[in-house]
């Protein structure tokens, strides 16, 4: 293979200028079969369901074409200084080293592209079959022996097809390099072709524009941006990620464990917990669990721990008795069908309740009178059946979201746990054990379903929905709320019955996720148009269509003969700012507007029993609510929960941490503090929101209450830090649990 380069020798620095041209124009054509090789890998990546059989992606015509323009601006990186290079080369060195010099560009030219071609594709496979990039976190979760004999029998039973990636890689490679080839034995000597090489400057640059118009102007997405990002970009992240992240010395780790305990003992003053690993300092465990790990081999015996002690004199050791304080609790007593307690020690109520959690998107604390009596939305209350449910069951007009946007809130719902500071658990983490209330809750015989309305492989949902649910129910025809919430009472009152029979099992825990109610707020068909084209006319038109249907699918469960042995969880992902403090973008601040959100229980269990009516005003927050569902089903409650069950005395502190913006609410005070100024108190904003439920009213941050805001930021670095640390190390939950 030969790759002619004209003659410098003429004196002219236009004809040098275009030889010059011509060398960079041939490296940077050999990009382009990389590019539709990437392309077409990326469809059939797209197109194909994950290894489990459910769909990776709900709209691949959503997704091609931003792979298509990182793929390109990352060929662009590495192209255009290639080319210059070479081209400057060909320029200054000798006659007789020129046609080398050009040649061996193209061979890197080559390898890189070949280099790229495979790592995108492996990449690819990481998502399909972890939900992760290739990174330093997945390479620690399954870089291993163990992984490794298991890979070959993953690959062989992949439903998007056996051993495909196998196949694909060698093909793609031969394809592109035989193009690759052909272009470079084409003939650059000619005038006529030198003009033609010139017009690939051209190309290229319109093809790198529109690629960045694309993922940066018209359609940006941060989430969507990480999950199509390749590899490349990932590394540059990740390496800038590790260079900011402060480390915990072993001083501040041992005060951070210390106090986060602290915090779990004041949210639970009722339960004992044993703290048994330094590796998952924050799992916590009652006695009787701990004496179970013990016998099973799994724990050293505590100091201090009796397992052979009957404390509660039912004759029944601890090591046997689930609630060894409670002489009617313990193997072989009657259980109390439907209390939520589980008398004989079996794991669960007897008949446990069913329930059902309603996530509805950018539902806004702020904007509902059950949470402020006088809320500044014109018209009144934009969630008026909400306002109605929330008088007759348990409410909160301090709940918040534990961070933003949504995907967040997914995380937090699920697993009991809030962000950490600067990172997006669901991407970055998802080769990590993380406790999920579904996965608890299923290992004791509930049937668990997730529906979306959103497509669930957006912001990398799937990956951990696979782990945690029996079924999860999405298509992209039902993803405007009113026919979804039809769609989720269809399934509740025809098919559950028969999966109950056919299954045997006694209760079901589905959560849903709305979506109609998303900016930027279009009033789709149904929508009632009350107002002008704004953003707030416009969402409190979507967020009362959201609240009707769910006002409706709530009348339609009524008749229902298991309604009356089911709770009812109805909460927002986050809010929305509109305006107020000067913010109309999700990501700027943790104001209220954007956090607040609202929490309804709703039943007839006995232990909701004396809270009907009541809306609270003690602050909490997502996280609460998995340890809630578990004290009603009457499950063991040991685990790294961060909450605390809302039904039970105690109080806990709600941390947000949010890429701009953090925030700390204990029961008189909301500190918010931006993620830059952490040690700045002139950038930090106090209210009081038992009197300022909108925030609009700062505190000044002197006296005693400087202090006391000193304390809470010291809180928030202190947390978050641990937070970030226990996530990076796999710290919440032991390989035995």
């Amino acid at each position: 293979m030969t790759t002619p380069v004209p003659s410098l020798d003429a004196p002219s620095p236009v004809a040098r200028g275009l030889v010059a041209a011509a060398v960079a124009g041939r490296l940077i054509a050999l990009f382009g079969p990389h590019l539709a090789v990437a392309a077409a890998l990326r469809l059939i990546w797209l197109a194909r369901p994950d290894p489990f059989g459910a769909p990776l992606v709900g709209k691949v015509d959503w997704y091609w074409f931003h792979a298509v323009a990182y793929d390109t601006q990352q060929a662009a990186v590495v192209a255009l200084p290639l080319a210059a290079l070479s081209a400057l080369a060909v320029v200054i060195a000798a006659p007789r080293r020129r046609t080398a010099i050009a040649q061996f560009g193209g061979r890197v030219a080559q390898a890189l592209c070949a280099a790229l071609t495979t790592i995108g594709l492996v990449d690819n496979e990481a998502m399909r079959f972890a939900g992760s990039h290739i990174s330093s976190t997945l390479l620690q979760t399954y870089v291993n022996p163990a992984s490794l004999v298991e890979l070959p029998q993953l690959v062989a039973s992949d439903d998007g097809g056996p051993f495909l990636p196998w196949l694909l890689l060698p093909l793609s490679l031969v394809v592109q390099a035989r193009w690759q080839s052909a272009l470079l034995r084409s003939n650059g000597a000619e005038q006529g072709s030198r003009w033609r090489q010139a017009r690939v400057f051209v190309v290229a640059a319109l093809a790198i524009g529109a690629s960045w118009l694309l993922t940066e102007v018209l359609w940006t997405g941060k989430l969507r941006t990480w999950r199509l990002q390749p590899p490349l970009s990932l590394l540059a992240g990740e390496l800038r990620r590790g260079a900011d992240r402060p480390e915990l010395s072993a001083a501040e780790r041992t005060a951070a464990i210390a106090a986060a305990r602290a915090r779990w003992q004041a949210a639970w003053p009722a339960v004992p917990a044993i703290f048994p690993l330094m590796d998952q300092p924050l799992l916590a465990m009652t006695p009787h669990r701990t004496c179970r790990a013990v016998a099973a081999g799994h724990l050293p015996a505590p100091q201090g721990l009796r397992c052979d002690l009957d404390a509660d004199g039912d004759g029944v050791p601890l090591a046997s008795d689930c609630s060894d304080t409670d002489a009617s609790v313990a193997p072989g007593r009657p259980d109390q069908p439907g209390d939520g307690v589980d008398q004989d020690c079996n794991g669960v109520d007897e008949e446990p309740w069913n329930v059902l959690v309603l996530a509805l998107e950018s539902h806004r604390g702020v904007a509902l009178r059950h949470v402020v009596p006088a809320p500044p939305a014109s018209g009144g209350s934009w969630s008026p059946a909400l306002d109605r449910l929330a008088a007759q069951g348990l409410c909160h007009r301090r709940a918040v979201a534990n961070g933003l946007p949504t995907i967040a809130t997914f995380m937090a719902l699920h697993t009991g746990l809030p962000p950490a500071p600067g990172t997006e658990v669901a991407v970055e983490f998802s080769g990590r054990r993380l406790p999920s209330l579904p996965d608890v809750l299923r290992r004791h015989g509930y049937h668990t379903r997730f529906f979306s309305a959103p497509d669930p492989g957006w912001d990398n949902q799937s990956a951990w929905l696979r782990r945690w649910y029996d079924a999860v129910d999405y298509h992209r025809s039902r993803e405007d709320d009113a026919p979804f919430l039809r769609h989720l009472g269809q399934w509740l009152r025809r098919d559950w019955p028969q999966e109950a029979q056919r299954s045997g099992k006694r209760a079901f825990f589905v959560m849903a996720m709305t979506r109609t109610n998303h900016f930027p707020f279009h009033r789709i068909e149904g929508v009632p148009r009350t107002g002008d084209e704004s953003w707030p006319a416009r969402m409190k038109d979507t967020m009362t269509y959201t609240d009707q249907a769910v006002d409706a699918l709530l009348r339609e469960l009524a008749a229902e003969p298991w309604i009356s042995r089911t709770v009812v969880i109805i909460t927002g992902d986050h809010g929305y700012p509109l305006g107020e403090h000067g913010s109309r973008k999700l990501y700027e601040s943790v104001h209220i507007e954007s956090t607040g959100v609202p929490l309804v229980l709703l039943g007839d269990h006995p232990k909701l029993a004396g809270l009907a009516g009541i809306c609270s005003d003690a602050p909490v927050s997502h996280i609460d609510i998995a340890p809630t569902v578990l004290d009603l089903a009457g499950v063991d409650l040991s685990g790294p929960w961060a909450g605390r069950s809302l039904l039970r005395p105690g109080q806990l502190p709600s941390f947000t941490y949010q890429m701009a913006q953090w925030a700390l609410e204990d029961p008189q005070l909301r500190l918010l503090v931006p993620s830059d100024a952490t040690s700045d108190p002139r950038r930090w904003l106090l209210y009081g929101r038992g009197d300022d439920p909108l925030e609009q009213r700062p505190l000044p941050i002197a006296g005693p209450q400087a202090e006391r805001a000193q304390a809470m930021a010291a809180t928030l670095r202190q947390h978050g830090q641990l937070l970030d640390a226990l996530y990076r190390g796999d710290g919440w939950l032991p390989s035995w649990w």
